[in-house]
């Protein structure tokens, strides 16, 4: 936000057409810049760079020329701004990567159906049998396949993330930092009960000190009988020191 204000004041300032009051808003602007600049921890590299740009030759025999060169200084500087600011704005936003951590986790199966249960095309060097050979056995397998498709987008993500929650350390499974984000897997397994998933649930939820945390599960035991009235008990929105909550979950039977 800091750099983009800077860039409209630069374009104002480009449009000025009292030399005597662009050159008293340029100096202005280009300590601003400089702050700006430190404030966000920019390399040295970039601050040299910037600091470059903002010099500006003043003729004292030619008003004309003087505002040529201020004005292609502060284009010069803007253009080195908005570099600066793509590449900060790279991150999703919050909501954003939300949306998408929701869609990937919510159509899993899809991956699955596509990537191991259709058939192969004939010219491929990759045969069905050898595709039949990888089966889901635990959550360390889930979470192999699961951060395969989270990395190409977040390519921060992280498994196997240890976090302090006061008392104890707890593991993510999976962990975005950029807002804070925690996925933890489960894999439930025949022997299990829908009780004993939901003990296990209740004490992720409570610990993970993060700003949402996403409890994936992958049914594999298909003890959940109601999914969505499952997935509706679990899920909290964010206030008063609660994290927001999801629980999204994957019964293989439908695949």
């Amino acid at each position: 936000m800091l750099i983009q204000k800077l860039i409209q004041q630069g374009t104002a300032l480009t449009e000025c057409s009292d030399y005597n009051k662009a050159k008293e808003e340029f100096f202005s602007w280009s300590q601003e810049v400089r702050r700006t600049a430190a404030f966000c921890r920019l390399s040295e590299e970039t601050q040299e760079i910037l600091n470059v740009k903002l010099h500006f030759h003043e003729n004292e025999y030619s008003t004309e020329d003087s505002m040529v060169s201020l004005r292609r200084a502060v284009e010069e500087t803007n253009h080195i701004l908005e570099m600066i600011d793509a590449t900060e704005n790279d991150e999703f936003s919050e909501g954003t990567e939300l949306l998408i951590l929701e869609k990937i986790l919510s159509n899993f199966y899809m991956h699955i159906k596509a990537m191991y249960r259709m058939d192969v095309h004939g010219s491929g060097t990759i045969k069905k049998a050898d595709l039949d050979k990888i089966i889901i056995g635990n959550e360390y397998d889930v979470q192999r396949i699961l951060y395969s498709l989270i990395v190409p987008v977040f390519p921060e993500a992280r498994t196997e993330v240890n976090a302090d929650n006061g008392y104890g350390g707890v593991r993510t499974d999976i962990y975005l930092g950029h807002n804070n984000i925690a996925i933890e897997i489960k894999c439930t397994r025949k022997h299990m009960t829908e009780k004993d998933l939901t003990e296990q649930l209740g004490a992720d939820a409570f610990h993970y000190p993060v700003n949402t945390l996403f409890m994936f599960i992958y049914d594999q035991g298909n003890i959940i009988k109601n999914v969505p009235a499952f997935e509706k008990a679990f899920r909290r929105e964010p206030g008063n020191g609660i994290k927001r909550i999801r629980v999204i979950i994957i019964q293989p039977v439908n695949l």
